[in-house]
């Protein structure tokens, strides 16, 4: 009956006994109903038996001091009193029924149970029985007709190899019990001041037990066991046995528990072990559970799971469930075993799957971060958006390859509503939006130097955001250059230097980034038209009126109308001098027309000038004249002062403001304003420009009567004043 009834208490066992021996499974009326859907036939009396009822009184009694012992003392000399609550043992009746008075839905026996009768079962119930063993269980050769022994010296326990799997199932159980009930120094560390037990109580307990947990798994071994137990005894009452009948309750319902519950687990291994081999495969994950700096660690071999698998089961854990991850893990099916932890050895050798870090919580699938790692180094595409996010323990810089700068943005107020800052939910948000992301930077691990090209940055925990066009176009043309940068250096210093300066001075963007793209693609192919490229990049630079100052500086300024250059103070004398219309510009957007130099001398020094795109094109057009005409007169001149024929030359006064009121006076007017004297000191040739030059020879054909020098002089005079 205690086979059957082990979780009962032992008079209990014995009313069941007494009033139902064919019992085999019994209940109360309730529990019947609502956990087996089964009634009690009716007219069923019931087998009765005892549960507890303790019931509480009060009680008044003298107040104790609970340091010194004594009765604590009023004012007047008297004892203290105080009420205290006495709890008193009770039972009451209870009626149970068997499950042969009761119908309804099918009892289902546990499957254990009915694996328990395949031969093949007998290896799981030794390796069960080896597991809750509180000692190690060893088979040898033991000399004599003796089948096993506890040591209690050695700590072990010792079966008889070769006998009949029951005999040595019932032997392995019976030593058992042995070195649970019968370990004198056991028994002392868990502060149990009980007298030894003759060895007549020890013998007769043990195999009592042995056969109890036996018949529950189906093993009779009443053959040997009541033989056994008969000769041990003092009587035919068995004292020993009535004496013992609640250790031996207690103590076989333990091990039927721990059994069945081993029993299970092997069971379900077994399905596990059978499901990835019908799947071809077999499933397995290394799991390195670590603190951040290795102090303490656990490398776990995990059978039956993938690696995304086993990171999902890490990401549901509870606190709970951290404490024991192994256990966590088994209960959802998998199988471990540590292979390694910081007491043993090294880890390197293993190729890890996933890491799990206990102080953070953190779940890293290697796999997964290793095809990052592949796609980090694939170069940045055009229209790849880079989104840098930032939070309390670290950064990421994310590339998405699939998401517009529009459609990162809602991403982006989602990531700023996000409970959880870490990079985990990160992710999960990317993955809920559809985004294909690649973490081409992360903080303390790859690539964890912080890259210098995003399209937006955001910080997580203030739920700011910056967008790169927010930055100044030299910034943004640095970054531009970094993203095409981040796989393969392409660009020389004064490239890169050129291309800054561009985006400075023009402020257009997109034709920044056309530049950058095109210097880029004739480097990385090997072209020569990356120095065209600089020529003409710089030549747009140089058309500007000022090379101190460029379109962002006064766009900064508050001036942003577009037909209008920016000046600085220098140039917009100069140009004012030059008689073209220059013009104060003001922050609020609006100009003033400059009617005098002071207008521009006594302007705040940050202040800005500009010239219109008009004017200046015109300027631009008569320098370039000039240029080509100084040019001209330069071959001239050489040709005039060095050639092999003779040749006259014709120079004039240079355009200029000291110069203008000059240009039409004589020699003698200069005589007389005191400017040349009669030996023409004042005459430099600085001051001139040569604006003609002629052959003598053709002079002389049109007037032949030229004799001297004054002849010749006169001719020139009548040729261009006259003639």
């Amino acid at each position: 009956m205690m086979s059957k009834f082990h979780n009962y208490s032992a008079n209990n066992i014995q009313l069941i006994a007494m009033q139902c021996p064919d019992a085999t499974f019994v209940a109360g009326r309730k529990t019947w109903e609502n956990e087996f859907s089964r009634q009690v036939n009716r007219g069923e009396e019931g087998i009765r038996i005892l549960a507890p009822a303790p019931y509480t009184i009060k009680k008044e009694q003298d107040k104790v001091d609970p340091v010194t012992d004594e009765i604590m003392l009023d004012r007047d000399g008297m004892p203290e009193k105080e009420e205290i609550q006495i709890r008193i043992p009770a039972f009451r009746v209870l009626r149970v029924y068997d499950v042969s008075q009761t119908e309804g839905e099918p009892i289902q026996e546990p499957e254990i149970k009915e694996l328990l009768s395949l031969v093949e079962d007998y290896e799981d119930f030794v390796k069960a029985v080896n597991f809750v063993a509180p000692v190690p269980v060893g088979f040898e050769d033991i000399p004599g007709s003796t089948r096993g022994y506890f040591s209690p010296l050695e700590k072990r326990i010792a079966v008889q190899e070769g006998m009949g799997e029951s005999q040595t199932i019932k032997t392995m159980v019976h030593e058992t019990a042995h070195a649970m009930l019968h370990d004198k120094e056991v028994n002392r560390s868990h502060g149990q001041n009980v007298p030894a037990k003759d060895e007549r109580t020890q013998e007769v307990e043990a195999e009592s037990i042995a056969f109890t947990v036996c018949k529950h798994f189906g093993i009779d071994t009443s053959e040997y066991s009541f033989g056994y137990i008969a000769g041990w005894s003092s009587g035919k009452g068995m004292k020993e046995l009535k004496s013992s009948l609640d250790t031996i309750r207690r103590t076989a319902s333990e091990l039927i528990t721990g059994i069945e519950e081993q029993l299970f687990e092997l069971q379900h291994d077994r399905e596990i072990m059978q499901d990835m081999s019908i799947n071809g495969q077999e499933k397995e994950s290394l799991l390195l559970v670590q603190d951040k700096d290795l102090s303490k660690y656990s490398l776990l071999s995990v059978r039956g799971m993938e690696e995304a698998e086993l990171v999902e089961a890490l990401s549901a854990m509870n606190d709970a469930d951290r404490l024991d991850i192994a256990a966590y893990l088994e209960s959802r099916g998998a199988w471990t075993t540590e292979i390694a932890n910081e007491k043993t050895r090294e880890f390197g050798e293993h190729h890890l799957d996933v890491r799990y870090y206990t102080d953070t919580n953190e779940v890293i699938n290697l796999k997964t971060e290793m095809k990052f790692n592949e796609r980090a180094k694939e170069p940045i595409g055009a229209d790849d958006v880079i989104l840098k996010i930032a939070f309390a323990d670290g950064f990421e810089v994310e590339r998405i390859t699939n998401k517009t700068p529009e459609e990162v943005q809602k991403i982006m107020a989602a990531l700023t509503k996000l409970e959880e800052k870490n990079t985990k939910a990160i992710r999960d948000c990317l993955e809920s939006y559809g985004a294909d992301y690649i973490p081409i930077s992360v903080s303390g691990g790859r690539n964890s130097v912080m890259p210098q090209f995003n399209d937006f940055e955001m910080d997580l925990d203030k739920k700011e955001v910056v967008m790169m066009h927010h930055l100044s176009p030299a910034q943004q043309a640095e970054g531009i250059i970094n993203r095409l940068e981040y796989a393969k250096t392409a660009f020389s210093s004064d490239e890169r230097s050129l291309i800054v300066n561009y985006a400075y001075k023009l402020n257009d963007m997109e034709k920044t980034r056309e530049l950058v793209e095109h210097i880029y693609y004739e480097e990385t192919e090997g072209n020569q038209g990356a120095a065209l490229a600089v020529i003409d990049a710089q030549a747009e630079i140089d058309a500007l009126p000022d090379p101190m100052i460029g379109l962002w500086q006064m766009e900064e300024y508050g001036y942003t109308w577009e037909e209008m250059l920016p000046l600085t103070k220098e140039t917009a004398l100069e140009l004012f001098d030059r008689d073209l219309s220059v013009y104060q510009l003001h922050k609020d957007g609006s100009e003033t027309l400059v009617e005098g130099r002071e207008q521009i001398t006594e302007y705040e020094d940050e202040g800005i000038f500009g010239i219109e795109k008009a004017d200046w094109e015109i300027e631009k057009s008569l320098r370039m004249l000039q240029a080509e005409l100084a040019e001209g007169r330069a071959n001239k001149e050489a040709q005039l002062l060095y050639g092999s024929t003779d040749k006259y030359g014709i120079y004039q006064l240079k355009d200029g403001p000291e110069l203008r009121y000059l240009h039409f006076e004589g020699t003698e007017s200069l005589k007389k304003l005191g400017i040349i004297k009669d030996n023409l000191d004042a005459i430099k040739p600085e001051n001139y420009n040569l604006i003609y030059t002629g052959k003598l020879s053709e002079l002389a054909e049109d007037y032949p009567m030229l004799q001297t020098r004054e002849d010749t002089l006169e001719a020139l005079f009548e040729k261009f004043n006259i003639v």
